[in-house]
């Protein structure tokens, strides 16, 4: 059997690895005259200018400000490693670049979206990073749904923001299949921050048709000496009420009466002469 000459092996593992590790320059970032190189996590490379990245960010100015060895430029030694995968360094490129045309907001999936608010506001030290967060979070082409906006301003710790989107989810029936697939995106602790949420909102309604004052003396008549909860009819409107909520837990269905309430129920409220 033969023996296996240990350093011919590495040296063919180490060209394999190079081999692997070759990748092409991202057609948006391929200037010759560009004096860096950064590689994405998943491999694409892009050449940058280190005058953009260190007037954008501390941390960039601070590394390449650092003497670098003429003779490794543009070797695999030479190539900044970067976390972030192709889609978000281009969209982090494209928003500190000033020559840029790329409409971010009408570019961004939710994940490159959540990921690259992350590196504007919290990696890189950059000098206009929330800035330009806040200008793709606020340009109206940026057609995000509430769940998903929640999602993403949790994410990066906004939590005003996040208390905004979340009072806008009430309006949807975050059990419906749509609302489902959006939620699958959230980490869990949005997911259960938005359900407490709903749950609360729905338990405080509830709650308030049960009070003291609807159910005691507040309605009353003289067929019925008793507090209107005591009716059948009211359980029945309150079935109603938690139908409504579960497809909608702002209440806005609720608002108007003849429209929520079938028919039946308000024959039946008449007859109870709950009305008099």
């Amino acid at each position: 059997m033969p023996i296996l000459n240990l350093s011919f092996f590495l040296s063919v593992m180490e060209k394999i690895e190079k081999t692997s590790a070759a990748a092409e320059f991202h057609s948006s970032y391929s200037s010759p005259d560009a004096d860096l190189i950064l590689r994405s996590s998943d491999g694409v490379l892009f050449r940058v200018h280190s005058t953009v990245l260190k007037l954008a960010s501390a941390f960039f100015r601070d590394m390449l400000s650092l003497p670098r060895n003429v003779e490794t430029k543009d070797s695999e030694d030479d190539i900044i490693k970067m976390d972030e995968k192709t889609l978000v360094l281009k969209a982090f490129l494209d928003a500190i670049y000033p020559d840029s045309t790329t409409v971010l907001a009408e570019t961004l999936d939710y994940e490159t979206f959540r990921d690259l608010m992350v590196v504007l506001t919290q990696k890189y030290d950059l000098y206009a990073g929330e800035k330009i967060a806040r200008c793709i979070l606020n340009d109206k082409r940026l057609s995000f749904t509430p769940i998903l906006l929640f999602g993403a301003m949790q994410y990066i710790g906004w939590d005003e923001e996040a208390k905004l989107a979340s009072t806008e989810t009430l309006k949807r029936n975050i059990f419906s299949e749509s609302a489902q697939s959006e939620l699958r995106m959230l980490t869990s602790c949005a997911i259960i921050d938005l359900m407490a949420l709903h749950h609360r909102r729905k338990e405080a309604l509830l709650d308030s048709l049960n009070r003291p004052a609807w159910c005691d003396a507040a309605i009353k008549c003289d067929e019925h000496q008793q507090g209107i909860c005591f009716l059948p009819v009211w359980y029945a409107f309150k079935q109603v009420v938690v139908t409504e909520l579960d497809k909608n837990r702002s209440g806005e269905t609720l608002v108007d009466i003849n429209s929520v309430i079938p028919k039946a129920i308000m024959v039946a409220l008449a007859k109870e002469k709950m009305f008099c």
